[in-house]
């Protein structure tokens, strides 16, 4: 008599710090799919070890066995009515990066590193959205806590990255964040039910040193001449107006007015889409150049782009003015910040400056602030006489 394969087999594969995964292999009606369980064999080392293993495998079996009984009883996986279930989670996060590509430049970058991550996750796998589990997700989550960058030379294969360093906290954390956007949008497609990452411990965002410069640094800058002078007057620019660099990028003349006297800028954010109104001082003013016979369409600052390249030049600028500071583009940002803090500008004033969304935002530069007055007070002299 022909023995009748399982539906459902627990399958192992080996994850890069040496554990090896255990999943769900599942072939239903002619197509296969995976559930992959974030329970993990740790190498056996002792008895301990061995006894772990022994126990993970018995739950590993127990969830199999209900998954059966699931499979049996009809209450697997998707309902009969879904149209989508047999989507390529890969090929729907791919059409999303072509989509940022063209209308999201900005983000296309993360988006696309987090579908070659995934990708790499999935292995020779082609998981659909009928594996998209709390299980699934959990274990992509877990693979981003142990991933490395990905060697970006042409050609590399994914067992390039091994020899790269691991992933940072931040890039672990935006990573996550995109995936977890890209399932949102397929709830919204009405692909999937709900988004699986909603219950699943995320992962969290590291808090980094925000770098900004005083007054006399500014000041110092200002007076040291940069082998980038159009990088120069867009991040002194920067300082006093608190423009990301996106937008300074597609500043054009016809955004520039007076108004009563004074200059303003109108212009929509990039990143949040928001039209904000800015005035700006004189002096702000200044480094913008000359418009001469400029049309409206032209942009103030042209020849600026961002690259790490500039950053060098900035970096290489600050130490001319004897500033030892690992500064980036980014730093303008922090300095206009702090620069009105520190002139006791409240702080719902300062976060629609910035043209945060959320107050709480702004309130992390406030803890900088409590910093630099907790220095100042410590660094006062000492008036007891010695005996």
């Amino acid at each position: 008599m022909r023995k009748t394969k399982d539906p459902i087999r627990l399958r192992r594969r080996a994850v890069a710090n040496g554990n090896t995964s255990l999943y769900l292999d599942i072939y239903v009606d002619g197509k296969r799919s995976y559930e992959y369980l974030r329970l993990y064999l740790v190498p056996e080392k002792n008895a301990g070890e061995r006894q772990k293993n022994r126990e993970t495998l018995q739950l590993a079996e127990a969830i199999r066995a209900k998954r059966l009984v699931d499979l049996q009883n009809g209450r697997f996986g998707f309902s009969d009515g879904s149209r989508h279930a047999d989507i390529a989670v890969a090929d729907y996060i791919q059409a999303v990066v072509d989509k940022k590509k063209t209308l999201d430049t900005r983000s296309y970058g993360s988006y696309a590193s987090m579908l070659t991550h995934f990708r790499i996750f999935c292995g020779h796998g082609k998981p659909t959205f009928r594996d998209v589990t709390e299980e699934f997700a959990g274990a992509f989550a877990d693979y981003l806590r142990t991933a490395r960058r990905l060697n970006t030379r042409k050609g590399c294969k994914p067992s390039d990255n091994k020899d790269m360093p691991q992933l940072g906290q931040n890039a672990r954390h935006l990573y996550w964040v995109k995936f977890k956007s890209v399932l949102n949008k397929a709830v919204k497609d009405k692909i999937i039910d709900r988004n699986p990452c909603s219950f699943v411990g995320g992962i969290g965002h590291e808090e980094v040193e925000r770098v900004f410069l005083t007054v006399d640094e500014l000041r110092r800058m200002t007076g040291v001449e940069c082998r980038n002078p159009v990088a120069k007057r867009a991040f002194l620019f920067s300082c006093l107006t608190g423009l990301r660099k996106s937008d300074i990028e597609k500043l054009t003349w016809g955004e520039v007015s007076q108004v009563d006297g004074f200059w303003r800028i109108t212009f929509r954010q990039k990143k949040t889409g928001g039209l904000v109104y800015l005035d700006i001082t004189d002096e702000a003013r200044s480094f913008m150049g000359e418009r001469g016979d400029g049309k409206d369409t032209d942009l103030v600052f042209s020849g600026f782009y961002y690259s790490d390249k500039m950053n060098f030049a900035i970096r290489e600028w600050a130490a001319a003015a004897e500033v030892r500071k690992h500064l980036t583009f980014h730093s303008a940002r922090h300095t206009f910040a702090l620069l009105l803090l520190d002139q006791s500008t409240d702080i719902y004033t300062v976060s629609k400056l910035l043209g945060h969304t959320d107050v709480r935002t702004t309130m992390r530069y406030a803890h900088i602030l409590d910093q630099k007055k907790r220095d100042a007070v410590l660094s006062l002299p000492k008036i007891k006489i010695e005996k």
